[in-house]
């Protein structure tokens, strides 16, 4: 499957959540959910999907500093920043992140809706 799909964030439920989610809608495969930078460098090192969901708060503030190791293993992979803070959204967006999605109630009606767009944009 093209579709490979990686989850950063250090909240184990949050990650079992959108893995979940993601496995039921069959759009993607989830090939790693881990919960640090060290281990989403080395996933994505390892699979080069084409997603890689990143929550901006991984390992402290260092969430962003990721995004040039990641992206210089993943050129072509769609990066969602995803944070609880919502103000983090144009600092994200500066940063290099293609989509930004707030952690709220509607946090996976979002992210099937930016998935979607990614799925459109590769046909």
């Amino acid at each position: 499957m093209d579709n490979q799909l990686i989850i950063a964030d250090p909240d184990e439920d949050f990650r079992t959540r959108l893995r979940v989610g993601l496995e039921l809608e069959g759009n993607f495969q989830v090939v790693a959910d881990v919960p640090n930078a060290e281990a989403v460098i080395a996933a994505v090192a390892t699979w080069t999907p084409s997603v890689v969901i990143l929550d901006l708060s991984i390992d402290g503030p260092v969430g962003l500093d990721v995004l040039p190791l990641i992206r210089s293993t993943a050129r072509e992979a769609t990066i969602i920043g995803t944070s609880h803070d919502p103000q983090l959204r144009e600092l994200a967006i500066g940063a290099g992140v293609d989509s930004f999605i707030a952690k709220t109630s509607n946090t996976m009606q979002e992210l099937n809706e930016v998935l979607s767009d990614h799925l459109a944009a590769a046909e």
